[in-house]
């Protein structure tokens, strides 16, 4: 009996997780805004519903992912400042309502586990509070990175195949953190495979190749099916953002000065 009402306060806060992050972002989202950065996925999302397309109709620096998932937002729901926040407020009560189950999973108290959870939720997208491709890069990430953990955990492949889902999406949201926290994971995936035997080895590998390639397949599919040329997608999206960072990084001045600030 004692077994039953621990689960079932445990789901219970684990939806009151899930709603709290998401009414707690939407909230934010409607306290203020920053004109350019509050307004361009609402532009871009309604001009997607309208047959223009990323890097065939409008130039594009960062990803596309957000564009395309909010203008599917838009056309289930109606186009409103309410729905275009749906975007943000959603992947925020995801992303903490997964820490909670996380936190749980690697033995923390239920009612910590929902704390801390709770204290993500404040400070993860409500930072923002409408749609950006920086907090869907970061947190899709995380939520790669969670993958990970379970997948190490338990050596289950869906949590396998999971890991290059989030983290495809979330370099489809933007090229960093994304780039980085993929480099992360293959250095740990290296590692931790160097423990495994031959044939579990096998499987994870061949169960990560698998899902890369169609997931590339289908990216290549989507181009196609849009009529945007590879060629856009690499100018645009790969060759010419790395430019901005090289500029921004040659102009970095390496002295006492500019590295301790008092």
């Amino acid at each position: 009996m004692k077994q039953i009402k621990f689960f079932s306060w445990r789901n219970f806060l684990a939806l009151v997780t899930f709603i709290f992050g998401v009414l707690f972002c939407h909230y934010t989202g409607n306290r203020g805004v920053f004109p350019i950065d509050s307004f361009s996925h609402f532009d871009s999302g309604y001009r997607i519903l309208n047959g223009e397309h990323p890097l065939k109709d409008y130039w594009i620096v960062s990803g596309f992912f957000l564009d395309y998932l909010q203008s599917l937002i838009f056309y289930l729901f109606g186009i409103s400042w309410q729905t275009y926040l749906l975007n943000a407020s959603i992947l925020n009560g995801v992303v903490s309502l997964i820490i909670y189950i996380l936190f749980n999973s690697l033995g923390l108290n239920f009612k910590l586990s929902f704390f801390y959870a709770i204290c993500f939720s404040i400070l993860a997208y409500p930072s923002s509070g409408t749609p950006f491709v920086d907090h869907h890069s970061t947190f899709l990430s995380i939520l790669a990175l969670v993958m990970l953990i379970k997948s190490m955990q338990t050596n289950k492949l869906y949590y396998w195949v999971l890991v290059p889902i989030f983290l495809f999406t979330a370099f489809l949201s933007k090229q960093v953190p994304a780039t980085y926290i993929f480099l992360t994971i293959i250095l740990i995936i290296i590692l931790h495979l160097y423990f495994l035997e031959k044939k579990i080895l096998i499987r994870i590998v061949c169960t990560l190749f698998a899902t890369s390639l169609i997931l590339i397949s289908l990216l290549l599919i989507f181009l196609k099916f849009n009529n945007v040329e590879i060629e856009n997608f690499l100018t645009q999206y790969i060759f010419y953002p790395s430019t901005i960072g090289e500029e921004r990084y040659g102009t970095i001045k390496y002295d006492f000065k500019n590295t301790f600030k008092f």
